[in-house]
């Protein structure tokens, strides 16, 4: 959702273009990335730590 509001703020007036919806798309895997490695290494530490 995120993603579809930035685009439509930057380029209001304008049609999107394919270099802006990439670097959205691209931004986007790159967070969902860091979120999934965060909640891997809080899962082993807690694991870890827990027993």
């Amino acid at each position: 959702m995120m993603t579809t509001l930035i685009v439509l703020m930057m380029d209001f007036d304008q049609p999107p273009a394919a270099s802006v919806l990439t670097d959205r798309v691209l931004a986007t895997l790159a967070g969902a990335t860091l979120v999934i490695a965060a909640n891997l290494a809080g899962k082993r530490v807690f694991d870890r730590g827990g027993s």
